[in-house]
């Protein structure tokens, strides 16, 4: 959204920027005006572009110090009948604070737009980081939220373990099962690890077929506690297709954080080793 704000204020001042050419190459020399109209279609022009990519309020100072300057050129232009009595001379000073002010409203209505989007725009990036099937967050948060604890562990002397959870044979299982079937594979398993974790642990669906839990306060043996439950509950629960029953397995590697480990890919790449043994 707010690239597409800049878009449309991009677009209002390249038509301000279409209608100074225009005036200043075309409409000027057409009626045979002089050099200072030149000047003054040219601050007109400057301080639009103040008002819209500054502040209304800019734009308006900044009129007020160009009408004290042209008024006080008119006053002795005209004394001196050195310029036409014309009442073109006098418009400008109509003219300078009513462009600033309509390209000063159009930019706060282009802020208010933008605002408003905010909002929006960080719900749908939260959205895009948010698994839409378990309702998990994503590998980016994954990544972002273990740097985190694996630094929390360090500088307060605490412990953290990291569950991996692989449903096994995957490709195989896509390939005999329905979309209905495997997907209802993923909500059960994201309730099954809900069930069997505290508010505090950090679930995460890092990739199709694995799932990934930050155990903060948890060493070694807690963690194989919490797999051993999980692998538990996983035997004992069946999920029902459109015909049979669909029975899944899972390997789960659970590894204590050692603070060797630099990284949460290292920390990561480490677990998964442990994922491998599993039987």
């Amino acid at each position: 959204m707010k690239q597409h704000i800049i878009k449309l204020n991009n677009v209002i001042i390249i038509l301000l920027t279409v209608i100074y050419l225009t005036v200043l190459t075309i409409i000027i020399p057409s009626i045979n005006y002089n050099f200072f109209d030149y000047v003054i279609v040219t601050l007109v022009y400057f301080s639009s572009l103040v008002s819209l990519l500054i502040s209304l309020t800019t734009g308006l100072i900044l009129s007020l110090i160009f009408l004290i300057f042209i008024g006080g050129f008119i006053s002795f232009e005209y004394f001196n009948s050195l310029l036409k009595k014309d009442f073109i001379n006098y418009t400008y000073i109509i003219l300078l604070p009513i462009v600033s002010i309509i390209t000063g409203v159009v930019r706060n209505k282009l802020k208010t737009i933008e605002n408003l989007a905010i909002p929006i725009e960080q719900e749908r990036k939260e959205l895009i980081r948010i698994d839409n099937i378990t309702g998990f967050r994503n590998s980016k948060d994954f990544y972002l939220n273990l740097d985190e604890e694996m630094k929390r562990a360090i500088r307060y002397k605490h412990v953290v373990s990291l569950l991996l959870v692989k449903i096994s044979h995957f490709e195989e299982f896509s390939a005999m099962h329905s979309e209905t079937s495997v997907i209802n594979t993923f909500i059960s398993l994201s309730k099954a690890i809900e069930n069997i974790t505290r508010n505090v642990d950090k679930p995460y669906r890092i990739k199709s077929d694995i799932f990934a839990v930050i155990l903060p306060n948890t060493n070694q043996e807690g963690a194989n506690i919490v797999k051993k439950r999980l692998t538990e509950v996983v035997q004992k629960n069946n999920i029902i297709g459109n015909v049979n029953e669909i029975n899944f397995e899972i390997k789960v590697g659970a590894l204590e954080y050692d603070k060797q480990l630099e990284n949460s890919i290292l920390y990561k790449k480490a677990c998964e080793k442990e994922l491998e043994y599993d039987n």
